[in-house]
């Protein structure tokens, strides 16, 4: 096919060709091609490269000499370049960032998604700065049946500007270990108080003054909720808030009825904890 114009149902793909060769049931080849998955009349990034093969059995995508435009602007060239046809993901380099700052002089980090298992992934990120060092993030998310999670880390075993290791650790977890019950759990640790403001992006994360470390167990039923959390503290700056160890809730979930008489219970229990004084 020449001069051709594309488009799959199934993965929306679709672009243009100046050649598409059908070379079997499985693998399409275009010559001086793009593509994108955006929809039609809205294509925000557009990929472009001299040939592009789409296999549809392994559902992966080969592209040569790629260029890839954002908003019509090119800002990233390829030799090669690899990539998922549809929701499949693939295991591979993502694209990589570069930049300058005063506070970590040149920047470029590389992130790698590894596809570990259906319900299991991970990012990793070496994060070199030329004026702390090299610092590794990796993200772990897991999901199954019950549970679901993100475990976050950071480490640089020597930030130049400091002489000395930088660490940070954040785990998140959520299950429903049987029917009516659910439980949360969130740990934060970091090594030093300067942690989030030197290497967050985040500004709500700059200005955060303790990181919590909560878990909670909670039981619906038809006609009650009860609810137990405990909540513990790294004070990063300022006034330490108080502790809850523990703290329950129980409320009555009675439908309200029209014309008559409804009653609701209402009741929390709490042992608070501070560094200077209990009550």
């Amino acid at each position: 096919l020449k001069k051709a114009e594309y488009q799959s149902i199934n993965s929306r793909a679709r672009g243009q060709a100046s050649t598409i060769e059908i070379k079997d049931p499985d693998i399409t080849e275009l010559n001086d091609a793009t593509y994108t998955t955006c929809d039609p009349g809205n294509t925000d990034w557009l990929l472009s490269a001299n040939t592009i093969t789409l296999n549809s059995k392994t559902h992966q995508g080969h592209a040569s000499h790629v260029v890839l435009r954002f908003k019509d602007v090119p800002f990233f060239y390829f030799p090669y370049l690899r990539f998922p046809l549809g929701e499949n993901r693939l295991s591979g380099f993502l694209f990589p960032y570069f930049g300058n700052s005063e506070q970590h002089g040149s920047e470029l980090k590389i992130p790698y998604y590894w596809n570990i298992h259906p319900q299991l992934d991970a990012t990793i990120t070496p994060w070199y700065m030329s004026k702390r060092g090299t610092l590794l993030h990796t993200e772990f998310r897991y999901l199954t049946e019950n549970n679901s999670g993100t475990l976050t880390a950071e480490y640089l075993d020597n930030d130049k500007l400091v002489n000395d290791k930088r660490e940070r650790w954040q785990w998140k977890h959520q299950s429903q270990p049987g029917l009516g019950w659910q439980a949360k759990a969130e740990y934060n640790y970091v090594a030093d108080t300067d942690h989030l403001i030197d290497f967050s992006n985040n500004l709500n994360s700059t200005s955060t003054t303790y990181l919590i470390r909560s878990g909670d167990v909670a039981y619906t039923s038809p006609n009650w909720m009860l609810n137990i959390k405990a909540e513990d503290h790294q004070i990063l700056s300022g006034a330490e808030p108080y502790k809850r160890l523990p703290q329950i809730t129980l409320n009555s979930r009675y439908a309200i009825k029209d014309n008559s008489l409804n009653y609701t219970f209402q009741t929390e229990a709490v042992r608070f904890e501070h560094e200077d004084r209990k009550s």
